[in-house]
């Protein structure tokens, strides 16, 4: 069980379906150059990076969230993850999601903000199309945009996130009544194994995603897990 951050690649991660032997690799990779990122002076990012996308991605927030893996037969899983700025350089901000305590060893993935939003990242197990976002500008109810792996990703899928409004959703930090859900509904093949997804985020301005749920099918097996903010 591989969690990054929930969006679909992420989402897909977190359901089991990764290769965790080359995200070990990865994380160890990005470890020694983001150790040398923070020596340097951290870059300003421009006003016009930060939209409601930049908002409700909580790419603000500098402090640790510290998350709960809940998934039945399974003990819970704690840790924390943070948004590390890496660079910002013509116009495009990039940043780093890193995990700690028992989240250690997931993927660290990374991903680039733009005047648009943030786009999709990638990691060693996923490669993302270009033109997929992970979280567009402009999140009004009703907005769709695509999910879309390159056809050289190890695994394939494609699939809709749709912006649904916003409402209350309650966390055992708090209870926010402004939170954005915003469902996921994707298909895809891994090792020659195919999987529905369907899943639903809450996301707070200026925090993040605080809750989400998600519903894997593979075969006949559904795995259901829940990733939330804790104290």
């Amino acid at each position: 069980m591989k969690p990054v951050f929930f969006l679909p690649i992420a989402l897909v991660l977190l359901a089991g379906c990764g290769d965790k032997g080359a995200s070990a690799a990865n994380g160890a990779a990005s470890s020694d150059t983001n150790s040398a990122t923070e020596v340097a002076k951290t870059p300003e990012v421009p006003a016009e990076l930060k939209t409601d996308a930049f908002e409700y991605y909580g790419l603000g927030r500098t402090e640790p969230m510290k998350l709960a893996i809940k998934q039945s037969g399974q003990p819970d899983k704690v840790g924390s993850q943070t948004f590390k700025l890496v660079k910002v350089e013509n116009g495009v901000a990039e940043y780093n999601l890193e995990s700690s305590d028992e989240l250690v060893g997931l993927d660290t993935a990374s991903f680039k903000v733009e005047k648009g939003g943030i786009r999709a990242a990638s990691n060693a197990t996923i490669s993302s199309d270009q033109s997929t976002w992970e979280l567009p500008a402009g999140l009004t109810p009703g907005k769709t945009w695509d999910i879309k792996t390159t056809a050289d990703s190890v695994m394939k899928m494609t699939g809709t996130n749709k912006v649904v409004g916003t409402q209350a959703v309650t966390t055992p930090v708090a209870t926010y009544n402004d939170a954005l859900l915003i469902t996921v509904n994707a298909t895809g093949t891994q090792g020659g194994r195919s999987f529905k997804l369907n899943s639903k985020l809450w996301l707070v301005k200026g925090r993040g995603t605080v809750k989400t749920e998600i519903e894997s099918i593979d075969g006949k097996n559904t795995n259901k897990i829940v990733m939330e903010e804790v104290k």
